[in-house]
This record gives structure tokens, C-alpha cells and sequence, in this order.
């Protein structure tokens, strides 16, 4: 089966959740509002269309990087694999849009923003890197 790869461009349309898998692994999620903006030629106003949503979910250094960097209603540029389910529940069918992210980005074109390096993370060392401490000294006990 082929991959759907996509860009989508929106606003962030729920607040940004994070949480930990049982394993420590880090998720973050929130919803994406897509809509078309076009010019109405009768007015020459400008019309936004119907709104799509789509979840969209962060996993490891994206979700702590998103999760510190995003918010409701951030302009968004998300890249990653779309996948369409269908559902039936209750008589009723529809369907979910979600898309696991693989790049998300501020929307340049609708403002600014200010990038910076995540810290890098404290590994543990290696066991021959670990250095036992020296034994304390016994109280009235001279130095050798």
C-alpha cells in the first residue's frame, strides 16, 4: 500500500495536548482547520470556504517542540502521512482525516516567528564512561 504524503496548510483549531506513552514517549495532538480563502469576483470581497479538519498527531522531539511552540489559532504549515478511516456509528457514517506528522511549522506568510534550538538531551553515560567516587574520608582519619 502507498503512502499518502501531504502539506496542509491551517489554524490551529484545539488546543495542543501532549501525554506520555507507558513507554515515556511523548504525543502531542490538536486539530487543524483548513479552509479555501478566494476573492467573491461579484463583491471583490474575500470569502473564506467551508472549513476541513484534520488531527494531527506529533510524536518524540516534534510533540516537545510543538507542544512548547503552538497554540489555538496558530497559522500552521503541517507536512506528514495522511490516512482517511471510515466509520459507522448509531446509524450514522463519516469519516476522520488524520495526519502523523513529520514537519510543523509557523505560517510565514501571516506573520513572524522566532526559531531557536532545542536543547539537546542529557544521555546517560555509558557504563564504561561512569566513574565510581572516591570512598569519603573516615572522620579523624588522616590522609594518606
Amino acid at each position: 500500500m502507498n503512502d499518502i504524503w501531504t502539506t496542509i496548510v491551517g489554524n490551529v483549531a484545539t488546543t495542543p495536548k501532549t501525554s506520555l506513552t507507558p513507554d515515556g514517549v511523548p504525543v502531542t495532538s490538536f486539530r487543524l482547520a483548513s479552509s479555501r480563502r478566494y476573492q467573491d469576483r461579484a463583491t471583490g470581497r474575500w470569502v473564506d470556504g467551508a472549513a476541513s479538519y484534520v488531527s494531527v498527531t506529533c510524536w518524540r522531539r516534534l510533540a516537545e517542540n510543538v507542544s512548547s511552540s503552538v497554540s489555538l489559532g496558530h497559522p500552521l504549515v503541517v507536512y506528514g502521512r495522511l490516512t482517511i478511516t471510515e466509520w459507522e456509528r448509531d446509524g450514522r457514517k463519516g469519516s476522520n482525516a488524520d495526519l502523523l506528522a513529520q514537519a510543523v511549522g509557523h505560517d510565514m506568510s501571516r506573520g513572524t516567528s522566532m526559531w531557536a534550538p532545542s536543547p539537546r538531551r542529557q544521555e546517560a553515560p555509558k557504563p564504561s564512561e561512569v566513574v565510581e567516587p572516591a570512598p569519603a574520608a573516615r572522620p579523624g582519619a588522616e590522609a594518606a
